[in-house]
């Protein structure tokens, strides 16, 4: 809620949109000893011109990659419980901090944020994962997409998994000035504020290769599930819509839901068996 009446308050005052969306902090609010995995920290040059600090969790003998974009709010040592889990189920987890968070530099504008994913996706197309996974999660989504349309790598990706994110930055703005009572009557200045280049309905429609989940709690009272379901429609044929019920924003597959849990992973390891399947048939017919 701190963050909607910031975002309000920000619009009121006419401040520039490039950083209204964005709350990040430097604080790391864990250490690499409070987990039973081995932890990696890397640095790597984006192409914003920033550093980003990645954390790499690994399993012991990983059948695959799973990349997490998080949120808007704080960095990736306060998103990590939603996709730490997958270590156990055999995937390395890679963290990312975008410019301007955690121990990244800059500052986060919509324009490197992209290219800071950009980036992700560039370097993970090298990497020897024979499968990758996307999760990303409330803003995240829209993150994501921009940067998976911006590398134009799409197919060296298996499976997309958006959680609790949106179509529109100009309805997302409205949504949010909408809860906050003494800005309601400014909703109507948002398009003039708040711009919808490359916004994720328009990425999400170009990107037509990678299977996609698209989830979203029926109770998230920040980002209501019309967003999510608006997301939905422009996505191509190969991609669901996953709803929940009893879970709060960005919380639908952390340690408090765990048939939430084994639903994502059942899907993953089929995704992971169709795709080695396809790989396979494609290995015969060239032979």
């Amino acid at each position: 809620m701190k963050w909607l009446i910031l975002i309000a308050l920000l619009c009121l005052q006419g401040c520039s949109t490039n950083y209204f969306l964005y709350s990040p902090n430097d604080e790391i609010g864990f250490s690499k000893s409070d987990f039973k995995h081995p932890v990696k920290d890397s640095f790597i040059r984006s192409r914003s011109g920033n550093t980003l600090h990645l954390q790499h969790h690994l399993s012991d003998e990983p059948v695959g990659l799973v990349i997490h974009f998080h949120g808007n709010r704080g960095n990736l040592s306060q998103t990590v419980e939603k996709v730490v889990w997958l270590v156990d189920e055999g995937y390395d987890v890679m963290l990312v901090d975008y410019s301007g968070y955690g121990l990244s530099t800059g500052k986060p504008t919509r324009e490197h944020l992209a290219l800071d994913a950009q980036t992700i996706f560039e370097i993970s197309a090298d990497l020897a994962y024979e499968h990758k996974v996307i999760v990303a999660t409330s803003m995240g989504g829209a993150i994501a997409l921009d940067g998976l349309e911006k590398s134009q790598l799409e197919s060296q990706f298996d499976l997309m998994v958006i959680d609790s994110s949106f179509e529109s930055y100009q309805n997302l703005a409205k949504d949010v000035v909408a809860n906050v009572p003494i800005a309601k009557w400014f909703s109507e200045k948002i398009p003039s504020l708040v711009s919808d280049e490359r916004a994720p309905a328009y990425n999400i429609k170009a990107i037509k290769q990678v299977d996609m989940i698209i989830a979203h709690c029926l109770d998230d009272k920040l980002i209501p599930i019309s967003r999510g379901e608006a997301l939905y429609q422009f996505a191509g044929t190969n991609s669901q819509f996953w709803q929940f019920e009893g879970c709060r924003h960005a919380r639908t597959f952390t340690d408090e839901f765990p048939h939430h849990q084994k639903r994502l992973l059942s899907y993953i390891k089929q995704n992971r068996t169709n795709r080695l399947l396809a790989q396979n048939a494609e290995a015969i017919l060239l032979d």
